[in-house]
């Protein structure tokens, strides 16, 4: 979507996120979405200059003002979220749970302790930047980070069951066989073709 003119305020920059629905931080080669920074700055080729200094100081004040979400959603990377498209991005992840729910998904080995221990702080204090998240989780150190980031983002997220603990989405046994399929015919050794 085309947005007539350069985004220079936080109010320009929900006004946006309202019209597209969702946007990306920045943007991604060769994936053609909406980004923030695009509409800032137009520019494709991201650099840390002020128009990314400004964005970035939008990512922590926008959701601290219930303005927008931002979460690290598509490909992992910082994305924008109108809360008027909210319920419908969680709708389709499956994750609109009600907010006591982390005890049930905890005890059915759902989610891990950490995740368990974010669900509670956000629960108790409220949204609250990445920061302020990680520090209320006792999770403020490198050891801690890594931790936050795997309670954040688990591995098998958004795979279905059947392709899980696969390195590519494609299961093991088939990859084998698609492989071998790309060798071309198979020799068949003499010996053995006289058995038969």
């Amino acid at each position: 979507m085309h947005w007539p003119r350069k985004i220079a305020t936080p109010g320009e920059a929900v006004r946006y996120l309202d019209a597209v629905g969702f946007c990306m931080l920045f943007p991604i080669k060769n994936l053609p979405l909406p980004s923030l920074y695009y509409a800032v700055s137009r520019c494709n080729q991201p650099d840390w200059d002020r128009y990314a200094q400004k964005i970035w100081r939008w990512k922590d004040e926008l959701p601290r003002r219930r303005r927008g979400f931002y979460a690290k959603y598509i490909r992992g990377r910082g994305t924008f979220l109108s809360l008027k498209m909210l319920p419908s991005f969680l709708a389709v992840e499956g994750s609109a749970v009600a907010p006591g729910d982390h005890v049930r998904l905890y005890s059915a080995g759902l989610i891990g302790a950490d995740a368990r221990a974010l669900w509670e702080a956000l629960e108790k204090h409220g949204p609250l930047a990445t920061l302020e998240l990680r520090h209320a989780c006792r999770m403020g150190t490198t050891a801690g980070n890594v931790r936050f980031k795997r309670a954040v983002f688990p591995r098998n997220r958004r795979k279905p069951p059947s392709l899980r603990n696969t390195s590519n989405g494609i299961p093991k046994p088939r990859r084998r066989c698609w492989r071998a399929s790309l060798a071309g015919p198979a020799r068949t050794p003499p010996r053995r073709f006289r058995q038969r």
